[in-house]
């Protein structure tokens, strides 16, 4: 059997096409052991647990935590439109203590709940991602869960995940009253070993960290993160490649995408 390296390829992960063309993203094994160790550490998942991924990168995930899988029956591609009782009935026949799905499954199926008047109280880890998350969504788990089970919204993207952290209690008491005013949705601090900046808007690559221009807090600018689980190439588009990552020394700087600011928090 052949030894495998950190830096051996282990799987091309598709982006999910909503902003352009999918991209195929490569994943080492050293990329995945890191992910599975930051996702133990950050949510403090045991092996003990069952948990219910609506997405299938998560179903891997259990396998390297130790973690059992509930597969619920769904189409993992139109989450929005999931049967709310093929996610309800599982949860509480099996349960499940933690689960990670879309916002806009979580729309569907607690307003399910809400309105049928029914409780999830086996979980106490909920993770939303792969969209903005609103507070009148987190609002609504109210009267769902228990009052010990923690909400979290990372932020991250197929090629970085994850890569900052914050909670639904959070959200509710500090930051969402900004984001009704327009300032945005806070996305919390940056998870340890990760890196966050702010630079100038461009279309065009940037080849060297000196040549980005970087903003002070409180400025809107481009996201770029820093992080041992960032990928490093496109599967066969050095292209995308080159306009995506900056070099910097022995490491790199991946552009999220996104547009953002950094407040004087930590």
């Amino acid at each position: 059997m052949p030894i495998i390296e950190e830096d051996d390829a282990a799987a091309i992960l598709f982006t999910s096409g909503s902003t352009g063309p999918a991209k195929g993203v490569l994943y080492t094994h050293g990329i995945f052991n890191h992910q599975v160790r930051v996702l133990q550490d950050q949510f403090d998942i045991q092996t003990d647990e069952i948990d219910l991924p609506t997405f299938p990168l998560f179903g891997l995930f259990n396998s390297g935590l130790g973690v059992t899988s509930i597969i619920p029956e769904m189409d993992a591609t139109r989450p929005a439109q999931v049967e709310p009782k093929n996610i309800i009935g599982p949860i509480n026949d099996f349960k499940v203590s933690s689960s990670f799905g879309s916002p806009a499954l979580w729309d569907t199926v607690s307003q399910f709940c809400r309105n049928k008047n029914i409780q999830l109280p086996t979980l106490k880890r909920i993770i939303m991602a792969g969209a903005p998350v609103s507070g009148k969504l987190l609002q609504r788990f109210e009267n769902i869960v228990t009052e010990d089970c923690k909400i979290h919204t990372p932020y991250g993207a197929t090629e970085a995940l994850p890569v900052s952290l914050i909670d639904r209690q959070e959200i509710l008491e500090q930051t969402w009253q900004f984001s009704n005013k327009g300032e945005g949705i806070c996305v919390g601090r940056a998870i340890p070993k990760v890196e966050i900046r702010i630079i100038a808007i461009t279309d065009h690559p940037i080849l060297e960290w000196e040549e980005a221009i970087q903003l002070a807090p409180n400025t809107v600018g481009e996201i770029v993160i820093k992080a041992p689980w960032a990928t490093r190439t496109y599967y066969n588009r050095e292209d995308l490649t080159k306009l995506a990552k900056i070099k910097d020394g022995n490491s790199f700087w991946h552009r999220m995408g996104d547009v953002g600011r950094l407040d004087e928090k930590k």
